[in-house]
């Protein structure tokens, strides 16, 4: 009632200011001796209006209590962001520190931070927004967590039960949870190969912002396709780098320099687990089954032994550096870094993928996941059940499928390929399974083995009566 009483004599006061006012519609109003212009900074001097008049900008109350919502803080990669600030001030602007990542702004003039964040890796980073005006300023800081893409889908479009037995549509209940039924993830972009400087041929991965050479290392492009082979491609470890490396020469491949030969994670983004040879043809031209070397030496054996991926079928493992393998060579992009936040609710959150993680594996609990509960391995239809019935932190889960595991898979690693300040519990004679068959033998699912010092490390001769340990998934955030 006050309020409403005051207002009614502002508006009185005001009314009577100019109850004898002359008409002055001539006038300048920017005028500052004129009548016009006393009678307007009056008028925003009763209603405390600091906006900016004629060029200047009168004396504002400074901004105060600037505040964001604490929820969400975090958001799935290409979901809509909409996050409005709560501030006592007029006439303010805003501005963020450090710089928000590319899809997602400020608005400088009601502090409203939106947009969508869509790059492929992820993000968490403290923010100070500040309002300001000529009264003054205000700022506040708060962390924001963007997530990056989800691991590529695999490419498998079929289900196959425990014996083998085709389940074409992945409608029967032995099919729950597998990747040929769920298949999650990022659905690959390529751009076809594409001619550059009437001889250089490039493929571009949408999602990565990777550039391949389109056929292998010393494999020409011919009639639409990578020409045959011939034994020129076959190079050693060292040979691989340094032949990718001399695509920098000159103006660089395709006018582009920083080539490389690619890593295991690099090489892993153009895998088709459901194809032979196990890669996207229509973008990678008449590609070749058979190794492909990657830049990762082995970390136990650095000076004689080195990573490779065989696109026979897409098994990861280790070759001495003397062998000899195809190279791809690969520019811009990078790999993230790992990025793991353990959310305190036996939970392990990956920032680069969105996806959240068992912390121990099925069977293990305690803080450094050692007491055993229950059986930890099992056959691969257990290991399917086991995650779609777990009960945890109000989680839907599922057996991951192979993209997914391998994207926690640190190559790097000396003991065990996984980050154990996240996961641990995990030794070197732990083998986990996905949720993928290997298609050439349906009889088989994939398993990611941590015995880093063993030949293979990705294997798909696991035959699904075989037991083994689990690791379930969720989809976040």
């Amino acid at each position: 009632m006050e309020a409403s009483l005051g207002r009614k004599a502002v508006v009185f006061l005001v009314a009577l200011y100019f109850a004898d006012c002359s008409p002055v519609a001539l006038e300048n109003i920017c005028d500052p001796i004129g009548g016009r212009y006393r009678n307007f900074v009056f008028i925003k001097s009763l209603l405390d209006n600091g906006d900016s008049f004629c060029g200047k900008t009168f004396l504002q109350t400074p901004p105060s209590a600037l505040r964001y919502p604490g929820s969400p803080s975090s958001f799935a990669n290409g979901s809509v962001i909409s996050l409005s600030p709560s501030v006592t001030g007029n006439g303010l602007t805003f501005s963020i520190l450090p710089a928000l990542p590319e899809g997602v702004s400020i608005g400088t003039g009601n502090g409203v931070i939106s947009g969508t964040y869509s790059s492929y890796a992820g993000l968490a980073q403290t923010y100070t927004v500040k309002a300001s005006n000529s009264g003054g300023s205000v700022s506040y800081s708060f962390s924001l967590t963007f997530f990056g893409k989800p691991p590529l889908k695999t490419g498998q479009t079929q289900c196959w039960d425990g014996s083998g037995t085709s389940d074409s549509n992945c409608s029967l209940a032995s099919s729950s949870g597998q990747d040929g039924k769920l298949q999650n993830g990022t659905t690959p972009s390529f751009t076809s190969a594409t001619l550059v400087n009437s001889s250089d041929y490039i493929t571009t991965d949408n999602n990565t912002g990777f550039v391949w050479k389109t056929c292998n290392e010393n494999v020409p492009f011919i009639a639409s396709s990578c020409d045959v082979p011939s034994g020129a491609a076959d190079l050693t470890w060292v040979g691989a780098g340094t032949s990718c490396a001399s695509l920098d020469s000159g103006n660089g491949y395709a006018n582009k320099k920083g080539w490389k030969l690619a890593s295991v994670k690099e090489l892993s983004t153009i895998v088709n687990y459901f194809t032979i040879p196990a890669t996207y043809s229509a973008f990678f031209p008449g590609a070749a089954g058979g190794g492909q070397w990657t830049r990762d030496s082995f970390a136990m054996s650095p000076s004689t032994d080195a990573w490779y991926l065989s696109l026979s079928e897409g098994v990861t493992g280790r070759t001495s550096q003397a062998n000899t393998n195809r190279a791809r060579c690969v520019q811009g992009g990078n790999i993230p870094q790992e990025m793991f936040r353990d959310n305190g609710d036996e939970t392990v959150t990956d920032i680069n993928t969105g996806l959240v993680w068992q912390k121990c594996g099925m069977g293990l609990s305690g803080s450094v996941c050692q007491t055993v509960v229950s059986s930890t391995s099992m056959i691969w239809s257990s290991a399917l059940n086991a995650c779609n019935t777990l009960s945890l932190s109000n989680r839907i889960w599922r057996l991951p499928s192979v993209s997914e595991l391998k994207s926690i898979v640190n190559f790097t690693n000396t003991s065990v390929p996984i980050n154990t300040t996240y996961f641990p519990g995990v030794t070197a004679t732990t083998g986990y399974w996905t949720s993928t068959t290997v298609s050439a033998s349906v009889t088989e699912a994939w398993v990611v083995h941590m015995n880093v010092g063993s030949e293979n490390l990705l294997k798909n001769d696991a035959n699904k009566a075989s037991s083994y340990n689990v690791r379930c998934v969720s989809t976040g955030p």
